[in-house]
């Protein structure tokens, strides 16, 4: 039956099928000229000739768009058209034909002519406007095509076009920016299921991509996303996954990884800074409340109330300097900084200079290279001098020593490391942030420069580690990694003006 018969199929049949009926109709009128007319069969022929050739090129033309590249829906398009035009001019040409023989009793070749050449002019108007629209519609598609092609190379986010398949999502195209920051490019990707090419740090891969085979078909026309965290060429990075089903083709949707990492880092890094700095506010405002009731009850003997005074406003200074060095952690945290080559070793210096002229008393001895060039940020001062700042601040001792010096580790690291012999950092100060405790657990913590020197080390693949001596003295390590390449006007360093001698 003619419904189990494939579009392409039909298609290519009616073609070549109304080239078989235009032929055989030719042979026909060929016969009927030398038989019944009796003129010459060379006469009949070349009066048929281009007849012949049409009804054969037709046969010919089905047999082509039966091998065609095109698809099945658009091969049966062209058979029903071209038998539909065939219909509308045969029926035209027949309804001249009987209406002269029964009207007038005689056909008028000249009449009949004119009609045919009409009826030809409108069929050729009608296929005119059509090819037209059709060709504006194809230009219109083009340009789409264009600018969309165009966003999809230059956009800053990493996408996927991805096609449906049984046994998951599989990429037909990955954008350049995928490439930069997976690390894949387009080749190495195509035709593969997305889960196979993208590791999240868990064990859920159905995470990166659609949630099943049948999910870009059932989401069509919505937007759908999820946060999840991927192994890139950098490390593990957060992005919020948005599937974006469409209908185009081979295509059936786009993954868009957009990478939250900076924002969820500074949405954890403030809220920690909050917690921090909620404890030593309420810490020091205890401290000047019990002594501020106790001068306002009068029990405060009047040889101790200068004592108490000198307390309250100690208290009041630390609270102030504490609100000064979180309002400059979190201008630090919520710039984003390239990460450039620094000289270790001129920041060093140039920190060890700020912390002499704050503390005179203090000596600060070091042992550095003539130069130690890591990939770091401008933020890397800051890191060191808070290292430096808190070796002697917190040394009771009149004259505080400590000690920096930079070594170069056999694995591509430089480490800086400062001792000091005073108390040592208090294990709440540095535990949580070191061993990676749970955030929630800061109520006892009060270091927002240590917390300021983590972020800014580990932001650049640095470590930052904490090693507390027995009875006192601590040694704080900063592990930074080798620069890549020197720049052409060497490392960044500060000003060398400030910097103490080795």
């Amino acid at each position: 039956m003619l419904g189990a018969i494939d579009d392409r199929t039909v298609g290519a049949g009616l073609v070549s099928g109304l080239g078989g009926l235009f032929v055989i109709g030719t042979t026909v009128s060929v016969l009927q000229d030398v038989y019944a007319v009796g003129d010459s069969a060379t006469a009949a022929v070349l009066e048929n000739a281009p007849f012949a050739v049409v009804a054969a090129g037709l046969i010919v033309a089905g047999v082509w768009l039966d091998r065609s590249g095109l698809d099945d829906g658009a091969v049966r398009r062209v058979g029903v058209r071209t038998a539909l035009g065939a219909a509308v001019v045969g029926i035209a040409f027949g309804w001249l034909v009987i209406s002269q023989q029964f009207v007038r009793g005689r056909v008028q070749p000249v009449a009949l002519a004119w009609h045919t050449v009409a009826v030809g002019a409108v069929a050729a108007f009608a296929i005119g406007v059509y090819r037209a629209r059709l060709a504006d519609r194809r230009a219109a598609l083009s340009a789409e095509r264009d600018r969309f092609a165009a966003l999809f190379e230059n956009v800053p986010i990493s996408v996927l076009a991805v096609r449906g398949a049984d046994d998951g999502a599989r990429i037909v195209a990955a954008n350049p920016a995928f490439e930069s920051v997976f690390g894949y490019g387009e080749g190495a990707v195509r035709d593969r299921r997305v889960d196979d090419v993208l590791v999240p740090a868990g064990d859920d891969r159905s995470a990166v991509g659609p949630a099943s085979p049948d999910s870009l078909r059932h989401e069509r026309g919505e937007w759908t996303g999820r946060e999840v965290t991927l192994e890139t060429e950098t490390g593990l990075r957060t992005f919020l996954c948005a599937t974006v089903p469409v209908d185009a083709g081979d295509v059936a949707g786009y993954l868009l990884y957009v990478d939250v990492t900076d924002r969820e880092q500074r949405k954890e890094r403030l809220r920690v800074l909050s917690r921090v700095l909620r404890h030593n506010i309420r810490n020091k405002l205890t401290v000047i409340r019990g002594h501020a009731e106790r001068l306002a009850t009068g029990s405060v003997p009047p040889a101790d109330r200068e004592d108490v005074a000198g307390a309250v406003l100690t208290a009041a200074d630390d609270l102030h300097g504490v609100s000064e060095r979180a309002r400059s952690v979190e201008a630090t945290i919520a710039e984003h900084q390239p990460t450039r080559t620094v000289d270790l070793a001129a920041v060093a210096r140039e920190a060890a200079a700020e912390v002499r002229a704050e503390f005179p008393s203090a000596t600060l001895e070091t042992a550095l290279p003539s130069t130690a060039p890591v990939d770091a940020t401008s933020a890397l001062v800051t890191a060191v001098e808070e290292c430096l700042r808190n070796a002697v601040a917190h040394d009771d001792d009149a004259a505080p020593l400590a000690r920096v010096r930079i070594d170069e580790s056999d694995d591509g690291y430089y480490e800086l490391r400062v001792e000091d012999d005073g108390p040592g950092i208090p294990d709440t100060e540095w535990r949580h942030i070191v061993a990676g405790a749970d955030r929630s657990e800061l109520t006892h913590s009060s270091g927002i420069g240590l917390w300021a020197v983590y972020w800014i080390v580990t932001d650049v693949g640095g470590e930052f580690s904490v090693d507390v001596g027995d009875e006192s003295g601590s040694t704080v390590t900063l592990r930074l990694p080798a620069a890549r390449q020197l720049a052409a006007t060497g490392p960044e360093s500060p000003d060398a003006g400030a910097a103490g001698s080795d």
